[in-house]
């Protein structure tokens, strides 16, 4: 995890090896009217933008996040460079 501050931007990078929740028994494609998330995952976020970080938070419930496992970080610089602690 890196996060790079440059006068323009701020960069993060994250690499995190996964494997397909229940890959192993889905044999067709997913049905995107009935796809659920699975209720263990986390919804977790990072941006310095206030309305960036409401959007962010708002999409994770949309996509059926329960809100004490959202997280969006980016509020002040403290906070941003906490994320790795959080995160890793």
């Amino acid at each position: 995890c890196k996060i790079k501050f440059l006068e323009s931007k701020t960069v993060f990078t994250l690499s995190i090896s996964a494997k397909p929740y229940e890959s192993e028994k889905i044999r067709t494609p997913t049905d995107v009217k009935t796809f659920r998330l699975p209720p263990e995952i986390w919804g977790i976020g990072i941006d310095d933008s206030r309305i960036q970080q409401k959007l962010l938070a708002k999409f994770f419930e949309f996509a059926g996040i329960s809100s004490e496992k959202i997280k969006v970080f980016g509020k002040d610089s403290e906070e941003i460079v906490g994320f790795v602690d959080f995160v890793v």
